[in-house]
């Protein structure tokens, strides 16, 4: 065959396949990082995005968890310039709705592509949980969350990220490497573009398998101590969950540690943000522990399919859970002395009771961020909840089934495609297949009333009891006379040795 043909031949399929993958990919974005006008700090705090979407009925957002940080606009508060047009290149009039809505007025449907540039000063505005769960610039580079950068069309799979970055920075993020290229990704769909986060800058990145689990960590410069504290918090955790859940089958987490000037973390899709807000010291180390611990347990419960109408009512037990298995598995595993957890068991039990007055734990699922009220029953309430249905349990059963057993029920039929919706109605069902009890009238009483929960006594049943110091400050700690079964109970409990 003729070289030139031959050589032809080849270029032709390779179009080919590029045009087919092209195809494939629904949703495109290039990005470009630049210094913001007026900004003096060294960061590049300006995104420059040219996205080609498919809108969604003529509508393009940036809105999504936009309504959480206290911006009147969301996200949409930091656009700098927006423009649209069609698949011939026509310009679209851009008609703008609250909160970081778009309409396209003139769309007849196909392609668009979106021409926008963003700020990045979310981390300058005060925002509760904090930055941790924001876009933050360094002089280094730049942590973005997707929600807050990319705009959204219709929901598509197979997306293509590319970042125009400068040379010496590398990015990490969830999301697949392109055909091996270090600055083009692929997202599995619309939920992993926006529900994660990326670091692109000056970073020291990881990647390792703990427990089954593919993870990888960034951190920022002159942080290998933080690093290597993750990865070893990380050896803990991660096989008790996998254990607890009966599978390591969680999407490869990242974990972005960066200083600031606060100490925060959250979770984004299977993105743990951690803000350090000083030098790490034996005195931080447990709360660093305690968040990264944490948010590494919704890697599992997050993955979860709720109601999404009933879904305020147990949201209790997405983060209180979360808070419970936290205590338990450090204590489980060594990490933390069971006194601690004992004193942690005070402070959460007087943090809910004062709460209670306010509303009912499930009434604080609807805004469980809003308040101190509703943050201390969804987080301290609900971890007293899963301890006192852990406790029941145990009582009910005599120790042959506890809330572990809960736990792997709710998690294998409700995560996947399977079409099941999690309620507190489904969730009490759950209890029913793990342990046979019935007890939807205690969630009932304790979850939707006034009446705090018996904790004294169910305690009382792993030998820990309640006193008053000289303050009236109540204080859980081991009963001076603990009988023989507590004694035993606590050890099955806590899986401590017997002595």
């Amino acid at each position: 065959m003729n070289i030139v043909l031959k050589r032809c031949l080849v270029a032709a399929c390779v179009l080919i396949i590029n045009m087919a993958a092209n195809v494939g990919l629904a949703d495109s974005y290039e990005v470009t990082f630049s210094t913001a006008r007026g900004d003096d700090d060294g960061a590049l705090r300006q995104a420059d995005v040219i996205a080609r979407l498919k809108p969604d009925r003529g509508f393009i957002r940036l809105s999504r968890a936009g309504d959480d940080t206290g911006l009147y606009n969301g996200w949409a508060t930091f656009v700098l310039s927006l423009e649209a047009m069609d698949s011939k290149g026509n310009s679209l009039a851009l008609e703008y709705q609250p909160f970081g809505t778009w309409k396209l007025r003139e769309w007849r449907g196909g392609e668009v592509t979106v021409k926008y540039s963003m700020l990045l000063q979310h981390d300058r505005f005060p925002n509760e949980p904090g930055d941790d769960e924001l876009a933050v610039a360094k002089p280094y580079g730049v942590m973005w969350t997707g929600r807050a950068l990319f705009l959204e069309g219709a929901p598509q799979k197979s997306i293509r990220v590319h970042f125009d970055a400068p040379a010496q920075w590398r990015i990490t993020s969830p999301w697949t490497q392109f055909d091996g290229a270090t600055s083009s990704f692929i997202a599995k769909d619309t939920n992993e573009l926006l529900d994660s986060a990326f670091f692109a800058g000056v970073h020291d990145s990881t990647q390792t398998k703990i427990g089954g689990v593919e993870v990888r960590i960034a951190t920022g410069p002159d942080m290998a101590d933080e690093s290597l504290l993750y990865k070893n918090i990380l050896k803990t955790f991660l096989p008790e969950y996998v254990a607890l859940f009966q599978t390591s089958d969680v999407p490869a987490p990242v974990i972005i540690g960066l200083p600031g000037s606060f100490w925060g973390g959250g979770v984004i899709g299977r993105t743990i943000n951690l803000t350090h807000g000083g030098p790490l010291s034996a005195e931080i180390a447990p709360m660093v522990t305690h968040i990264v611990a944490h948010e590494a347990f919704h890697l599992w419960n997050s993955q979860w399919n709720f109601d999404p109408n009933a879904r305020a009512d147990i949201e209790w037990l997405v983060e209180g859970g979360a808070e419970y298995y936290t205590w338990l598995t450090a204590v489980r595993t060594r990490r933390f002395a069971p006194e601690a957890f004992f004193g942690e068991i005070s402070d959460r039990r007087a943090s809910y009771e004062s709460a209670l007055s306010e509303m009912t734990i499930a009434q604080a699922g609807k805004t469980k961020l809003e308040n101190e009220q509703s943050y201390n029953l969804v987080y301290s309430g609900g971890m007293m909840m899963s301890l006192a249905l852990d406790l029941l349990i145990r009582r009910e059963t005599r120790g042959k089934y506890s809330l572990d057993d809960v736990m792997k029920v709710v998690h294998s039929e409700y995560t996947g495609d399977n079409g099941k919706e999690l309620t507190e109605r489904k969730f009490v069902g759950a209890i029913r297949k793990a342990t046979g009890l019935r007890i939807g009238s205690f969630l009932n009483r304790y979850a939707h009333g006034s009446e705090a929960l018996p904790l004294e006594d169910l305690l009382r049943d792993v030998g820990i009891c309640f006193s008053n110091d000289r303050d009236n400050a109540v204080h859980a700690a081991a009963c001076d006379f603990s009988s023989a079964d507590e004694l035993t109970a606590r050890a099955h409990w806590l899986r401590l040795p017997q002595k």
